[in-house]
């Protein structure tokens, strides 16, 4: 039986081809193969369709086998495509799809979209060796390993996280924790700039990650998404003695009420490195959205394997490590060749 891709916002693509697709996520994350997806599927399917009229060149597509959902595939900019810029790629599938059967199909959606958005190469973080078939299959590039951790609350390393939040306000009075479920009209263009520094100076093994672009509509436009699909994005921010934003780290929801947190971008700007902020920074939202949530498990992030620092804290926290990957790139020529 052959594999056919279709696009969520096709006119064929129907309210059954959206309970299948739902069905499909669930039993893909009951395996801890993916996501918690929305409840229902009237609920995802107002997610993904309220990310695709943001307008900005989200795309996604279900992978069929017949009349089952076994993948899906999405592409969304990732930095000036007048520049030659790059998209960023995400896929996912159940165990069993034959990668050299379905990975042409799969090109062609993203070499097709590529093309009409002006993007000269795709960029891909996919922290699961499960999945690695496709970036062979295409001849993908790797530039880096990375590793996905989660953490579980119930064994997570209380007292350590207690004393963080108990020694740094002391040990650096100047400095002001805040969090912000929306980040505040004074404080966007600093959160994105750093959100830029910390993508451009992450530790890696020789080989640069793709660019980041984001502008304030933009992120004004997810968030107010967010609130529509009851998603919440939590950023804690450090400030130093004259206001100025020096760190943040940003927990994002995937379901509702939020049983697991998604961990991102935890960093701190150079001059204020070294002296283990970023610890401040994960334990207060540790205790910040389990309070807020106590229905809340698990936190999952994913590093690059070489960023030594960040590791060393989520290792105390009681972070295990569940799978590994890469993260790895294939330009619009290359994939050309895959479809050809």
């Amino acid at each position: 039986m052959e594999y056919s891709l279709q696009s969520v916002d096709h006119p064929e693509f129907s309210d059954s081809h959206w309970e299948r697709f739902h069905r499909f996520l669930q039993a893909m994350h009951a395996q801890g193969l993916g996501n918690p997806p929305p409840p229902t599927w009237e609920a995802l399917k107002a997610r993904v369709m309220g990310r695709i009229t943001i307008g900005d060149g989200f795309r996604e597509w279900v992978l069929w086998r017949g009349d089952r959902a076994v993948g899906w595939q999405m592409v969304q900019p990732r930095g000036e495509a007048a520049d030659g810029g790059t998209a960023f790629f995400d896929f996912n599938f159940e165990p069993g799809v034959e990668i050299d059967r379905a990975s042409a199909a799969m090109a062609s959606r993203l070499a097709e979209t590529m093309g009409a958005q002006g993007y000269t190469s795709a960029h891909c973080a996919c922290p699961d060796a499960r999945l690695d078939g496709l970036r062979r299959a295409w001849g993908g590039q790797i530039l880096c390993r990375i590793v996905k951790y989660r953490l579980d609350r119930t064994r997570a390393n209380r007292y350590l996280i207690e004393r963080w939040l108990a020694e740094f306000p002391s040990q650096f009075p100047e400095l002001r924790l805040e969090f912000y479920t929306e980040i505040p009209e004074e404080h966007i263009a600093t959160w994105l700039s750093l959100f830029k520094e910390f993508i451009e100076e992450m530790p890696s093994e020789g080989q640069s990650g793709a660019p980041f672009r984001m502008t304030r509509e933009e992120v004004r436009q997810v968030e107010a998404l967010r609130r529509q699909t009851r998603q919440y994005l939590y950023t804690a921010a450090l400030f130093d003695g004259s206001g100025r934003m020096i760190g943040h780290s940003n927990m994002a929801s995937h379901n509702y009420p939020p049983t697991e947190w998604h961990q991102a971008m935890t960093g701190i700007v150079r001059p204020w490195r070294g002296k283990g902020l970023s610890k401040w920074l994960k334990a207060a939202m540790f205790v910040r959205t389990g309070e807020d949530f106590p229905e809340s498990r698990y936190i999952v992030t994913e590093m690059r394997s070489v960023n030594e620092p960040i590791l060393a804290v989520n290792r105390a926290m009681g972070f295990e490590q569940i799978s590994e990957g890469y993260e790895w790139s294939i330009d619009l020529e290359a994939l050309t060749q895959v479809i050809g």
